[in-house]
């Protein structure tokens, strides 16, 4: 899934490298060593995989009285259970909902990269 906009793929000393295409959106995932012992040779299978939006969050996030939408695709590791991080994507209220920023946060939801769009 996902791999025509996007490229995940294992570099080594459990780094993930993710690209997204259209947004120009790089970076590198640091994965948890202790999440892959005894699998370590399943790392090298870690392919693009990123999900459709599975989930959506409304809030107003700037207090200006409009709610913003962020929705959320996981990035997926060695098997389609192992998340190694979430991609969201926030829209704001210009003329109708425009996306305005995409990120991608860790499992722990910090931020590993973010974009204006």
């Amino acid at each position: 899934m996902g791999k025509g906009r996007f490229a995940v793929e294992y570099l080594g000393d459990y780094r993930v490298g993710f690209e997204d295409w259209k947004t120009g959106l790089k970076h590198t995932i640091l994965l948890d060593e202790s999440m892959y012992k005894g699998n370590e040779a399943l790392l090298e299978n870690i392919d693009t995989w990123v999900d459709p939006i599975s989930e959506y969050k409304v809030v107003d996030k700037d207090n200006n009285g409009v709610c913003e939408v962020t929705s959320i695709q996981r990035v997926t590791g060695i098997a389609h259970v192992d998340t190694i991080a979430r991609l969201q994507t926030t829209y704001r209220m210009g003329r109708g909902y425009q996306p305005s920023t995409i990120t991608l946060v860790d499992i722990n939801g910090k931020v590993l990269a973010e974009k204006k769009i």
